[in-house]
């Protein structure tokens, strides 16, 4: 479902939410919030989902990279200096996020947390680390404990990738299957989503009154700033790469080149969209070798969303502080690897359900409740179009330094 159609839906329901409670009679107000059941009732179903999606879609994932491993060394040391910049993505939105905290602009506590026991505690390092290995995982799974969930699907996706060798298919094509069917069932949920957005928009309107425009206005803020300073990133690693020995192009000939990929990622944003013009770039704008740079932007395209893991990992954090939520030291670390698993799960799969997926992935990791979750994805379509245009700058810088340390023994 277009997440057009879902912003239009939320700004309908902050609207009607905040009349009835402006000038509606009782009678009125209370025909108003019957209109909130449907949402609520459609976030219940949603939950029922996430779990096995999560699994299969992290187990999935992990498998399917684990296989590419052995697909020679330039796919290895594209994998490396993926995972390199995601670890650098999760850190990124972790510090730039308490920055933006500390300058005052974000109030602290404007949404008040629909569900009180969700509040999470402020838990040491030894204890976070002994919650992620359960002593049963079916517990942790009924109690919302996804952190040892996604844990346990990495774990069973290498495992799984390793039997796959041994045997034709092997657990390997069984857990495509299920992540196919779970995003099958989820995208079949996920139809109603304008209509539930705009009974949850009613409900935060209502509850919080002129506090709902705020809050949607500083979440968007923060997102948007955090986002698109991440271009700076992108471009770092083009500079880098044009600065390695032998490389054949200019960082000012990349900034050129890389513009009319940026211009179709801005207009359809989608990374895929824009692979045929970002191969011309590298191979003919920049000179790089053909194969490396096919190879590098095939898989960058695959797996490898640099915006993904700050955004994960900001927006949980926004949700946190508007929430009055403040999270341990040991939180914050705990969100790094988990906004890089989140990604990981949701980059080769583009689609509506993998972003609630992998937003559910960070915010239960670090305590918070899930009901604001489809009131973010809505708001999210807009910072959606800075992040495309991020990642496909990325995954032509990713691509020349592939191709530059390719072209270096021939070179020697």
């Amino acid at each position: 479902m277009s997440g057009l159609k879902s912003l239009i839906a939320l700004a309908l329901g902050l609207v009607l939410g905040g009349l009835a409670m402006r000038f509606g009679a009782p009678g009125l107000i209370a025909f108003v919030k019957l209109l909130t059941l449907p949402g609520e009732l459609w976030l219940s179903l949603l939950k029922l989902t996430l779990i096995p999606l999560i699994f299969s879609l992290v187990a999935s994932s992990t498998c399917a990279t684990m296989a590419r491993l052995g697909q020679g060394r330039m796919v290895r040391t594209s994998l490396v200096l993926i995972f390199a910049f995601l670890f650098l993505s999760a850190t990124y939105g972790v510090v730039a996020t308490q920055l933006w905290f500390g300058t005052g602009l974000v109030p602290f506590g404007i949404a008040p947390i629909t569900n009180a026991l969700a509040v999470p505690a402020a838990p040491g390092m030894a204890e976070l680390i002994k919650g992620l290995i359960p002593t049963n995982i079916v517990a942790a799974a009924s109690e919302g404990a996804l952190a040892p969930v996604c844990l346990f699907a990495l774990m069973f996706g290498v495992f799984a990738a390793r039997t796959a060798k041994d045997r034709s298919g092997g657990m390997a094509q069984g857990l495509e299957h299920f992540a196919a069917t779970m995003l099958a069932m989820v995208d079949w949920i996920l139809i109603a989503a304008p209509l539930a957005v705009f009974c949850l928009g009613i409900s935060l309107s209502m509850t919080l009154g002129v506090q709902a425009a705020s809050f949607v206005g500083q979440y968007l803020t923060a997102m948007v700033a955090i986002v698109g300073s991440m271009m700076v990133l992108a471009y770092a690693g083009a500079f880098y790469a044009s600065r390695q020995a032998g490389a054949p192009f200019r960082f000012r000939q990349f900034v050129v080149a890389a513009l009319p990929a940026q211009a179709l990622a801005l207009g359809t944003q989608s990374s895929l969209a824009t692979l045929p013009l970002m191969i011309k770039a590298t191979t003919t704008d920049l000179a790089l070798e053909a194969a490396p740079s096919r190879a590098s932007l095939s898989l960058a395209v695959a797996i490898f969303r640099f915006t993904g893991p700050a955004f994960y990992v900001s927006g949980a954090l926004i949700i946190a502080h508007l929430q009055g939520l403040a999270l341990s030291p040991a939180l914050l670390v705990l969100a790094i690897p988990m906004g890089v698993l989140a990604n990981l799960s949701s980059a080769s799969i583009p689609g509506l359900a993998t972003i609630y997926a992998a937003k559910t992935i960070v915010m239960s990791a670090l305590g918070l409740p899930l009901d604001l979750l489809p009131l973010l994805v809505a708001l999210d379509t807009i910072p959606d179009m800075l992040m495309t245009l991020c990642n496909v700058t990325a995954d032509m810088a990713l691509a020349a330094m592939v191709a530059n340390r390719e072209q270096e023994p021939s070179q020697g």
